[in-house]
């Protein structure tokens, strides 16, 4: 009796008042364990709600789209090569140098290593034990010099990816902006 009674009233009491905003939680990119609040006019958060459904869904249409154009791959590639040209030639170098000073550059997963070498092929721990004290010293030195080259050269290496990186997200930005 109280429910049916209430059903009557409520209804009545609800036309006499106006009806208050909608009230849509967003995510707060700053702080994303304070969602930020937007009062919205009565009716319109389900609005509010479609369009950002469908603002998402033509992003994660044109995303890829950007990122597969013909124009925006021709631009990283050409740069990429570029500047991976730029890095061959100056690992080149180096090894030029180090096969000058009788030294064989070594590449693995960790990096570059410097190893000494007779008749450009490199020799054991066991036949650099056996070396003269003063052939041993001369390889000691110049391996001092060629390592300092080898850090030098991998510092140009690093600024290049460095620069590959800038460029690729500069490129990123100016598609995502030339796409809105």
């Amino acid at each position: 009796m109280a429910l049916t009674f209430l059903s009557q009233v409520i209804p009545e009491l609800a036309k006499s008042k106006t009806i208050p905003p909608d009230w849509c939680y967003v995510n707060n990119f700053k702080n994303s364990y304070e969602p930020r609040a937007i009062k919205l006019p009565p009716g319109h958060g389900k609005l509010f709600r479609e369009d950002i459904n469908n603002f998402i869904n033509s992003i994660r249409s044109l995303l890829p789209k950007t990122f597969d154009s013909k124009d925006y791959i021709e631009k990283k590639e050409a740069v990429t090569r570029n500047i991976k040209k730029e890095k061959e030639k100056l690992l080149s170098e180096l090894n030029k140098k180090a096969s000058e000073e009788g030294f064989i550059l070594k590449s693995t997963q960790i990096g570059l290593f410097i190893l000494p070498a007779i008749n450009k092929k490199p020799i054991s721990k066991q036949q650099f034990m056996n070396l003269g004290p003063d052939k041993k010293d001369e390889i000691q030195k110049k391996k001092i010099k060629i390592n300092k080259d080898l850090n030098e050269t991998m510092n140009k290496v690093r600024d290049l990816d460095k620069r590959i990186k800038e460029f690729v997200d500069k490129l990123n930005k100016l598609s995502e902006s030339g796409k809105k």
